[in-house]
């Protein structure tokens, strides 16, 4: 399978498809590979390889802002910190398995594969061209330094060309797409009625004994929740912005940084002929090949034509040897150094030797970054040098109030060194908290075993819009179960549509068991009717998923006869579905293509989840 990985790699890389932004994540899928859990601080080890902490930290914290921007400020407390960590840790796991295996196997990815990726990417794009000054903006915001985001980018590639290889060995078979082919193209005539369980709420009969014994088994879902008041002080950030100001001198030093970093942001656009010793250079070897190259570009002949014509590496040769905007740490250091000596449009290096063979590097052009005037740039200059001292002096302050806090009882310290108002929350719960106290890590240090056990002041609390918060306990009243005579309205209500939705379920199955011995609908209940369903696919929107469903799995009706089956909604309503007929599905229906990738799909994906095993249970991963 080495070979094949090694022969098939090039085609592959046609097929893979990279993310915008870092990689992602599959919270999900990989706790069926591997289970894995790690607590903060521990180190991983996969194979001797070390996962920092660092690493697993930013990841998890990456997820959880995800995680929050999809389910809102409750994410954290709904999936727990915990939870998100070690999903992150697994999924570093496989991507380490994967990186190992993809290695082992002598896979590659060249730097113009890379670059063609990043390229290619919209969110690193300024007006349709790729942006340098974009991408490295991009990659910090997501948390990676440019090399480390194109160093992850490599990694998938390689991953994913591995993912490929062993996917493209499961295939499925001619008669098996044609068995699957007739079965999803089917047609079936049913009928069917429903039994809403809501109706049958009169009929139901319940005694004290069915109301205690509900309670008894649900008493779990009466009890009050812990409830918390707590004294809090607030100094918001825009108090210590007030108190921010910024000279001209410093204006003026910023400016300066400002105009450096522009000049220093030259972007140069370059493209390559690669010649390698496989190719046919005429009785040459590649590096004189490549001499003779250059002698007919100085002599005139032009750079693209050549590139099309001889260039070995078929992402760019198309293109006329075009790889676009060179970034330091897409090539390997001996193309990267040469390339960087050109210094003027149109110059073209000696032939340059690297492992992939050699190349003739051209710049193309160069673009330097504009720069603005003084006037223009000053009020952005100053909100940032604002926004930088504040952030200092919030962690400044942070640390302060930390110390006070924890060396004292109560808030009048903290709230008389800062010029702060004492405030109550009043008894609140987590469920109807109000104000600051909704974010989740206000609400968590309100609650804490600090705050309501050890009767301390809390940790400094760092709010959504940079304000800090400080709370200490004034009561705490603790939840409890409540008797069964308080919530006795609502476990009758509970009793009723739990014994309305067995009723229902009953019925049904004795209109299914009358039916089967022949007798008519109306004799049965004359207030039911059936719904007709003609010749229906798998796929009707129509009726009910569940009712089609299990339309399609009853067993194929004798002719001249019907079958019945019954079937419970997640409604806690019932239904009755009468089976008429089944036509099988034609060729003229035919989707057998579709069909065949469909199981080609998920044969490569159950082949490549059982390599995973198998490779996760040989994997040396270790957890201290």
């Amino acid at each position: 399978m080495l070979q094949y990985f090694r022969s098939n790699a090039k085609g592959m890389l046609g097929k893979i498809i990279v993310g915008a932004i870092v990689v992602v994540f599959v919270l999900w899928g990989a706790e069926s590979i591997v289970s894995i859990s790690s607590s903060n601080g521990a180190s991983v080890t996969v194979n001797g390889v070390k996962i920092s902490e660092s690493q697993i930290q930013r990841l998890t914290n990456m997820q959880q802002m995800r995680l929050q921007q999809q389910f809102g400020a409750d994410a954290t407390s709904l999936f727990g910190n915990g939870f998100i960590r070690n999903s992150v840790v697994q999924s570093l796991v496989q991507q380490q398995i994967e990186l190992t295996a993809a290695t082992d196997a002598g896979l590659a990815v060249s730097d113009e594969e890379v670059s063609k990726t990043i390229y290619s990417i919209p969110g690193f794009q300024k007006d349709g061209k790729f942006d340098k000054s974009t991408f490295e903006r991009a990659a910090g915001q997501a948390g990676f330094s440019a090399q480390e985001y194109l160093t992850q980018v490599r990694q998938q590639i390689m991953a994913n060309q591995l993912k490929a290889g062993i996917s493209d060995t499961a295939f499925s078979l001619s008669n098996e797409v044609k068995v699957a082919s007739e079965l999803e193209n089917q047609k079936r005539t049913f009928s069917y009625l429903t039994l809403k369980a809501a109706d049958l709420k009169s009929e139901v009969k319940y005694t004290d004994e069915d109301l205690e014994f509900y309670y008894q088994e649900h008493k779990e879902e009466f009890v009050t929740e812990d409830q918390v008041d707590v004294n809090y002080v607030v100094l918001t950030e825009q108090s210590v912005v007030d108190g921010v100001s910024v000279s001209d001198e410093e204006l003026q030093q910023a400016y300066e940084k400002y105009v450096k970093a522009q000049q220093d942001n030259v972007s140069k656009n370059i493209s390559h002929i690669l010649i390698t010793d496989d190719m046919d250079t005429d009785g040459k070897s590649a590096k004189e090949f490549a001499e003779a190259l250059k002698k007919r570009i100085d002599a005139g002949e032009d750079f693209a034509a050549l590139a099309k014509e001889y260039s070995q590496d078929p992402g760019s040769a198309e293109n006329g040897g075009s790889l676009g905007v060179m970034m330091k740490g897409v090539f390997v250091p001996e193309f990267e150094k040469a390339a960087e000596q050109l210094a003027a449009a149109g110059q073209v290096t000696e032939p340059v030797k690297t492992d992939f063979g050699y190349h003739l590097i051209k710049l193309d052009s160069i673009e330097t970054a504009g720069v603005e005037s003084f006037d223009s740039e000053k009020e952005k200059l100053r909100a940032d040098l604002v926004n930088k001292k504040v952030q200092d002096q919030l962690l400044t302050l942070k640390e302060e109030i930390s110390n006070i806090a924890f060396s004292s009882v109560g808030l009048d310290e903290i709230a008389k060194t800062y010029n702060l108002e004492v405030k109550d929350t009043g008894l609140f719960s987590r469920a109807n908290a109000s104000g600051i106290f909704t974010q989740q890590n206000a609400q968590d240090a309100a609650f804490s075993d600090q705050v309501v056990k050890q009767n301390e002041n809390s940790e400094v609390v760092s709010l959504s819009d940079g304000s800090l918060v400080v709370m200490a306990l004034k009561q705490f009243v603790a939840g409890d179960y409540q008797p069964l005579e308080a919530v006795k309205e609502q476990v009758v209500e509970n009793v009723v549509t739990e014994k309305s939705k067995e009723l229902a379920s009953a019925r049904s199955k004795e209109i299914v068991a009358a039916l089967k011995e022949g007798k008519d609908l109306t004799s049965i209940n004359a207030d039911l009717s059936w719904n007709e369903v003609a010749e229906s696919g798998r796929d009707n929107s129509e009726v009910s998923k569940p009712i089609v469903d299990k339309a399609f799995e009853m067993a194929k009706p004798e002719e001249q006869s019907n079958t019945y089956a019954s079937l419970e909604l997640g409604t806690g309503d019932t239904a009755v579905v009468r089976l008429e007929s089944v036509v099988q599905g034609s060729e003229e229906d035919n989707s057998e293509d579709s069909v065949g990738n469909f199981l080609d799909s998920i044969y490569s994906e159950s082949a490549y989840q059982g390599w995973m095993a198998d490779k996760t249970a040989e994997a040396d991963v270790k957890i201290k």
